[in-house]
């Protein structure tokens, strides 16, 4: 019997990134991937802070996502997290860098219609 190998260390879960790739026409979006396999790390935000994140951000943040630096991201995009059921999905608010491009953190909300 193999074992499912256990993520350890500071980007511990793993996210697929979608891009919308409907066309203007399209009632409802289209999804298709962007990356595959992006390692990352899920801070889900208390009550308190997330309220206080929202009035600064204007849309309703639930988590902060931090993963390494990846090119072409865009608030249109969103995140799947594909090991957990039911699937949880994470639609893109705001990217912040660091400032060497190394790491971002990625502040997102589960509503997709709070953009």
């Amino acid at each position: 019997m193999t074992r499912k190998k256990r993520r350890t260390g500071r980007l511990r879960h793993v996210c697929v990134v979608e891009k919308d790739t409907s066309d203007e026409s399209a009632v409802t979006p289209t999804w298709g991937n962007f990356k595959r396999r992006v390692p990352c790390n899920v801070q889900d935000l208390e009550g308190d802070e997330s309220t206080a994140r929202s009035r600064q951000a204007e849309a309703t943040v639930t988590s902060l996502v931090t993963m390494r630096h990846l090119p072409g991201l865009r608030p249109t995009m969103r995140l799947l997290f594909l090991n957990r059921s039911p699937v949880r999905t994470l639609y893109i608010r705001r990217i912040l860098r660091d400032g060497y491009g190394h790491d971002m953190t990625v502040e997102c909300g589960e509503n997709p219609d709070a953009r």
